[in-house]
């Protein structure tokens, strides 16, 4: 059932970002730094689509009325060392109650990726200290070059120590799971699988620009959400009653359908 809801409400968001004009975007896809996503610009982004979510669906989303986004992120990393979202959390009061996932990068396509309404504890810290204890016992004569958090096996969270084998030269990722602190055998590239475990691996060329124009929507949208509601002189990164809400988000739907 819970499944059913996030599918329906991710459509929601798709549909009212259909309402948006395309803008042309025409990027380098082989220069995609210009296309990283600043944490100040995604809790903009995750803020305004949280407003329109919960304006369209009310009933469906009752913890999120009145609530606010952390704006300290847990950001998450592609397995290759790139920054790949922002995993934003909302509070009722001092309650989560939700997770908003945002793309870092404008090559992932329309910004917000999921919406979690079942939040489960990650242990950031935990599976970070379990993978940097493993990596020592495993390689006592290796070098750490980096912990962070990453998705791994595309959709899971854990941490990943990159160690590297003084003796050997060799390098090696130890990934501890962020939800049961479980270690995950690394998965090993092969030669029609080079990117094993990389989102960013994933993405075909001629996808790139396609996908840099669906974020652009989701700017849009944003930057239409956020104007009217300056111009009502309210604050969409603070709590927002359902009836300003309401009638905020029918003034922008009838806006830009005609």
């Amino acid at each position: 059932m819970k499944a059913k809801l996030s599918t329906l409400l991710m459509v929601m968001v798709l549909i009212s970002m259909a309402f948006v004009p395309v803008t042309s975007a025409q990027p380098d896809e082989h220069s995609k730094v210009k296309y990283n996503v600043s944490k100040d610009k995604a809790l903009e982004h995750a803020q305004a689509h949280m407003v329109d979510l919960v304006a369209t669906n009310t009933q469906k989303v009752e913890n999120w009325k009145e609530a606010t986004i952390s704006n300290d992120p847990l950001e998450l990393y592609d397995i290759n060392d790139k920054k790949l979202y922002y995993l934003f959390s909302v509070y009722n009061d001092t309650s989560m109650v939700g997770r908003i996932k945002v793309a870092a990068n404008k090559t992932l396509g329309h910004s917000v990726k999921t919406f979690n309404f079942d939040p489960k504890p990650i242990e950031a810290d935990r599976a970070k200290d379990k993978s940097i204890a493993i990596a020592n016992k495993k390689y006592p004569k290796g070098d750490i070059k980096s912990t962070k958090m990453v998705v791994y096996s595309y959709h899971k969270i854990g941490s990943m120590t990159l160690i590297t084998d003084k003796s050997t030269g060799d390098k090696h990722r130890i990934f501890v799971d962020a939800y049961t602190l479980d270690v995950i055998s690394d998965k090993t590239p092969t030669k029609t699988e080079s990117e094993v475990w990389s989102t960013y691996g994933q993405i075909p060329k001629e996808d790139v620009v396609k996908n840099v124009n669906k974020w652009y929507d989701s700017n849009n949208l944003t930057k239409t959400i956020k104007q009217e509601f300056d111009t009502r002189g309210i604050d969409i990164s603070k709590p927002i009653s359902t009836n300003n809400l309401k009638e905020s988000i029918c003034h922008i739907i009838r806006f830009n359908r005609t």
